[in-house]
């Protein structure tokens, strides 16, 4: 496998004020030997939407990581130890938030935060304030905004409604 350069390993080693990191990029090698991210104390990660594989090692050892937002409707292919010893090796507890017709649940790695997906238990439908046509509701889990004859959900991603 092509590892990743040196000039990028431990780039933001144990960067103290990192806390929020956007990841919208795919690097062209499969490997990190060391995380550059290692012992930074982020805890908000939001991984782009065309982004389509996430390199070994990548997160790992980001021990206070607790939610991850992806805008990726297909889930990113991980690769070996992308999240390991994230959020102290609780994986389930990261708050996990993905578009609605994705397949995170499914997706070989990304199952393993199956129980801490954002979910809004209770509301069933709520009728929007303000302009008219708008609706907000609960599908599935996950609230939707209709504005016009579009739906979006809270990250103001379009999304796709079927009957």
């Amino acid at each position: 496998s092509d590892v990743c350069s040196s000039d990028l390993q431990n780039t933001f080693y144990n960067c103290r004020n990192l806390k929020t990191v956007t990841w919208d990029v795919n690097i062209p090698c499969s490997s990190f030997t060391f995380s550059p991210f290692d012992r930074s104390p982020i805890t908000t990660l939001s991984i782009g939407e065309n982004v389509n594989e996430l390199t070994d090692n990548l997160f790992k050892g980001c021990s206070s990581l607790k939610k991850i937002t992806s805008l990726a409707v297909t889930p990113p292919t991980l690769g070996k130890d992308v999240f390991t010893g994230c959020n102290n090796g609780n994986l389930q507890g990261i708050a996990l938030t993905v578009p609605i017709e994705s397949r995170y649940k499914e997706a070989k790695g990304w199952c393993e935060f199956y129980d801490t997906c954002t979910e809004i238990v209770g509301i069933e439908d709520i009728e929007a304030a303000g302009e008219e046509g708008s609706k907000v509701l609960n599908r599935d889990g996950q609230v939707i905004i209709r504005k016009g004859d579009k739906w979006y959900n809270l990250l103001g991603t379009e999304m796709k409604m079927e009957n």
